[in-house]
């Protein structure tokens, strides 16, 4: 009766936290909805915000032109240009003042040091900057003599409409926009502030210089092309979003009426400015230049009226949206409360004419000696009796609903592999079933029962399955033996430590114990430094003897409960049960310092060791016990890596470990491709620009998976390259490249041969034999050496320069050409030209892609064109993808071309068959 008391309790327990669970829901919900209808209402604040600041710029820059124009007159302003001036001042700060409450409105919402907030007082610090400048102007323009320039106005006001479009594009960071609108506001509204920013700028400058009659300086004028560039590049920008499909008709249509005034009649009258700029013989006066650029400056403004339009239709769209949902969430979850009301007292009657029959149930079981569980349908523990508690670890409410494979855990005495539940076989097969012999159970506290069991269904008044009970007795006593395997079989016999089979059995035990249990443990990978010296210096058996004594010293740091084994060679594994991070971190700290600390001493000569210990936590989210070996592998790499003798911890999150955990996978892949000759040869073209120098084209290499798919070189070169992995693949290359060349020229005699350029890795260039492997791949295919060229990266160059200096010289002894890749990606890259007798410069693909729009890039193509040309060296361009970027190359005077504009990659029988040809 107490224990039906009790489950009572329960049960109006759980009614009363169902109905609250309900309640919290539904304002949970209705919450949310109204932090999104907040959220929309704060993006068409800013909407507004930003829509008054790009008024208030464009009014601005247009009184930038004005007052700068008129300080280019000889005379003062007259009283209507004073008159235009204050009526323009007057309306822009209205629109900025405006814009200003609604920002300081969005900030006290938001995070006080926030970007935004910084933007909202840095442009408040240039309002009082502007202003006081505007007095100062406001004398000159007044008087005949005045020491202010328009320069020196432009600058102030240039830099407060500046300031004025950071605090528009912060506005939009505390602020949840959806993607669309953010795209408008933020990239679309900017392009159109740069464009009109900057031509008003011309517009101001240039509006000094005709009210002046004054030519343009050579500075100025170079400024008045900047300017210009930034505004085609903005107009382009604007005209890519127009293009979408989803952009909407009325931006669409703004911005080709910007272009028809922009790029039409304006463009004409600024042409013309700009011939007369050279003598100040200009046919406009300051008054009408300043009107035509007014007009076609408004024509850029438009689009963003448009912009905000549509942006200002989706918030008032979304605000209607939000309000409805609000409502509609509200009235569905206030239905859920009260059925769910309904259903919690039809349960309640349910439950109480149940509890006399499961107390009846409940105390016969209690009775029986032996281990009972039940199970549901599902072979999820509804029951333990006390003896299947105690032998199990589980109390009933702590098992309740998980699976029976949990809370009991079944193996293999012999094989300690796991073994299938009888119950799972049970309601499969629908019969009773019993355990095979020798079947150990693995209790929740590690203690482990030999045990005999049987299992039957539960069927229902229907006969069909509900569930099963599983019924075991303890028989450890009776058939307790010595394990198969015998000491030998489990332990190093050098050390006497656990081997290699026997740790990962164990660690398979921790696995299990962390994924059932809850568990964490550890598990140390540790390798020692410098042993390969001693071993090489000293002999195996000197080796062996400190592994000994080594030995003895890392056991008197161990707990009782923990495990060191000796995997093989100086590497050792150590499993640290049930031990959290911050404890397994100091444990593998004093390893490192016993290991650190040990002097070993042979004939009379000391010897220092270290150890670099890679840490792994086991827990439940652990793999499996391949999985943590690789993992804990990578860590000890890592170590080494960064200086040795230290103690690396694998976390998932660690983007260095896990790349390098990828790596490590693909250096036996890698290994097993050269193996099973897996690796494929890929041709691209490199064409002569001026059609008479003789036809190139570079060797790429592929690799072909386990599953026959390609994989490209990115994938798997960087590991190569991290493991050493390189020289082997180079010469495979170089081996199976020259005999496709060598096969290629005897079919076809007398055919113009081509220049074959083959790479090579840096590790390579340090090989000592490298020059005679070549010369005999050479000799051997009967390639003629004019006829390759290998092509170095300008960083491994560098950082061998001395051996990459050598082998070039002598295989250009032979006739062989160099070429020196990615030229420019390096520092002080002109510099080593004078140690590098190479042919050839490709200069780096970075500089050529954007060289079409990008100066700075175009300046660079062009001083490694002119350096390489003075030192006799030629040319080739990478990354060449369209025809613009080679009609700037042409220009240059580059020698050759290459890029996905010119060749796409093929495989080199089709190259060198001339079934591939250029675009």
């Amino acid at each position: 009766m107490a224990r039906s008391f009790s489950h009572s309790k329960i049960i109006n327990f759980s009614l009363i936290a169902l109905a609250f669970f309900v309640l919290v829901l539904t304002g949970e919900v209705v919450w949310d909805s109204y932090l999104n209808y907040r959220a929309v209402r704060d993006m068409s604040q800013a909407n507004a915000m930003t829509d008054r600041l790009i008024e208030a710029a464009g009014i601005e820059a247009v009184e930038r032109g004005l007052t700068a124009s008129a300080l280019g007159s000889p005379v003062p302003a007259s009283p209507v240009i004073l008159k235009s001036i204050a009526g323009l001042r007057e309306k822009g700060d209205a629109n900025w003042n405006r814009a200003l409450v609604l920002a300081r409105d969005l900030a006290i919402r938001g995070k006080p040091d926030s970007e935004f907030v910084d933007a909202i007082r840095q442009a408040e610090r240039e309002q009082v900057n502007l202003i006081q400048a505007r007095s100062r102007a406001d004398s000159c323009l007044k008087s005949d003599a005045c020491a202010y320039t328009a320069i020196e106005w432009q600058k102030v006001i240039s830099q407060f409409i500046g300031v004025s479009s950071r605090l528009r594009e912060a506005a939009f960071l505390p602020v949840d926009t959806p993607r669309h609108v953010a795209q408008l506001n933020l990239s679309l509204k900017r392009w159109v502030w740069l464009a009109s920013e900057h031509a008003g700028r011309e517009r101001a400058m240039l509006g000094y210089y005709i009210s002046a009659r004054l030519p343009l300086p050579p500075a100025v004028l170079d400024e008045m092309k900047a300017n210009r560039g930034v505004v085609d590049r903005s107009i382009f920008d604007i005209h890519v979003v127009a293009g979408l499909k989803s952009t909407d008709p009325r931006i669409v249509h703004a911005v080709r009426e910007m272009e028809q005034s922009f790029l039409g009649r304006y463009e004409a009258v600024r042409r013309q400015v700009y011939r007369e700029a050279d003598n100040g013989g200009y046919s406009l006066s300051g008054t009408e230049w300043f009107e035509h650029s007014t007009q076609a400056i408004d024509s850029i403004l438009a689009v963003s009226s448009s912009v905000s339009l549509v942006a200002d239709e989706f918030a008032a769209q979304a605000m209607r949206d939000t309000l409805l949902n609000m409502l509609r969430h509200a009235l569905m979850l206030a239905v859920a409360l009260i059925l769910a009301i309904w259903s919690m007292t039809k349960v309640r009657q349910t439950a109480n004419s149940l509890f006399k029959q499961k107390e009846l149930a409940e105390v016969t079981l209690h009775s029986i000696g032996d281990a009972v569980i039940t199970t549901d349908g599902a072979a999820r523990v509804e029951y333990l009796n006390p003896v299947a508690e105690q032998l199990t670890g589980w109390k009933t409410q702590d098992a309740y609903g998980k699976l029976l494979t949990e809370v009991c855990v079944l193996i293999d005495g012999v094989t300690r592999e796991s073994e299938p539940n009888p119950v799972e076989r049970c309601l499969r097969e629908r019969k009773v079933v019993g355990l095979a012999s020798n079947v150990v159970l693995v209790a929740r506290d590690g203690k482990e029962y030999i045990i005999e069991d049987s299992a039957a269904p539960i069927r229902d008044r229907e006969g069909a399955i509900i569930g099963a009970v599983m019924v075991f007795y303890d028989v450890t006593q009776m058939r307790h033996t010595p394990h198969l395997l015998s000491y030998h079989a489990t332990h190093d016999a050098l050390t006497g430590l656990v081997n290699r089979r026997e740790f990962e059995r164990r660690l398979a035990e921790l696995l299990v114990r962390a994924r059932n249990l809850g568990q964490g443990h550890a598990f140390c990978y540790i390798d020692l430094d410098q042993f390969k010296v001693i071993n090489d210096t000293c002999g195996h058996a000197v080796g062996d003897k400190l592994l000994r004594q080594l030995t003895f010293l890392l056991q008197e740091g161990m707990r009782e409960s923990d495990t060191l084994a000796r995997l093989g060679g100086d590497e050792f594994g150590v499993l640290l049960e049930n031990c959290p991070l911050d404890r397994a971190l100091k444990i593998a700290e004093s390893l490192r310092q016993v290991v650190k600390d040990f002097r070993f001493s042979w004939e009379g000569r000391p010897f220092d060791l270290g150890a670099s210990i890679g840490l792994v936590l086991i827990d439940a989210d652990s793999v499996s016990i391949e999985e943590l070996m690789s993992e804990a592998d990578a860590a000890c790499y890592a170590a080494k890596e960064k200086g040795r003798n230290r103690v690396q911890v694998f976390r998932p999150g660690n983007l260095e470990l896990a790349r390098r955990h990828g790596e490590m996978q693909w250096v036996s892949r890698i290994s097993q491709a050269l193996e099973e000759n897996r690796f494929v040869l890929y041709c691209q073209k490199i064409a002569p620009l001026d059609g008479m120098q003789e036809r190139h084209c570079e060797i790429l290499l592929r690799l072909l998976d386990e599953e026959g798919k390609l994989v490209p070189p990115m994938d798997f070169i960087p590991a190569a390259e991290r493991y050493n992995l390189m020289p082997a693949v180079d010469r495979w290359v170089i081996h199976h490249g020259l005999s496709a060349i060598g096969r290629h020229l005897r079919e076809r005699p007398g055919q113009p041969g081509e220049v074959f350029c083959i790479n090579l890795s840096g590790a390579s260039l340090g090989e000592e034999n490298l020059e005679q492997f070549i010369s005999e791949q050479l000799a051997m295919h009967q390639v003629p050496p004019r006829l390759i060229c290998f092509e170095i990266t300008e960083t491994a160059a560098v950082a061998n320069l001395e051996h990459a200096a050598v082998l070039i010289k002598a295989l250009r002894a032979e006739g062989c050409r160099f070429a020196l890749d990615d030229f420019g990606s390096g520092l002080s890259s002109f510099m080593y030209l004078k140690f590098l007798p190479v042919d050839y410069l490709k200069i780096d693909g970075a500089f050529v892609k954007d060289m079409v729009d990008d100066t700075v890039d175009y300046a660079m193509v062009q001083a490694i064109n002119t350096v390489g040309h003075v030192m006799g060296i030629k040319t080739i361009a990478e990354y060449v993808e369209n025809d613009a970027i080679l009609e700037k190359l042409r220009e240059l005077g580059v020698d050759y071309a290459q890029g996905y504009g010119i060749h796409k990659p093929c495989p080199m029988e089709q190259c060198l068959a001339g079934s591939c040809d250029v675009v």
